[in-house]
């Protein structure tokens, strides 16, 4: 976990390189940003992938209960509230 300002920075520090034309692995435990950042999510329930594809699918219409029980312990931050958050 890190600081508000701190994850904003680093974020927008990815965003400018996926930008540039790199491409971005992200490792983490945060789903809600994984979706929001990533073009593909991979969700792994005890080392075992459970569920993949696009974020936008897996965000909106979970298919494996493990991804749809990790979305409902989120907090729920969408479009422009989201991005405030990630701003801080």
């Amino acid at each position: 976990m890190l600081d508000v300002s701190v994850r904003a920075g680093i974020l927008r520090l990815l965003d400018e390189q996926r930008a540039q034309g790199r491409s971005i692995m992200m490792i983490t435990h945060d789903l809600i940003t994984a979706l929001a950042f990533c073009d593909r999510v991979m969700v792994l329930e005890r080392g075992r992938i459970v569920e993949q594809g696009p974020a936008a699918r897996i965000g909106s219409a979970p298919r494996h209960p493990y991804t749809r029980s990790l979305l409902d312990a989120s907090p729920r931050m969408r479009g422009a509230e989201f991005e405030a958050a990630i701003e801080g």
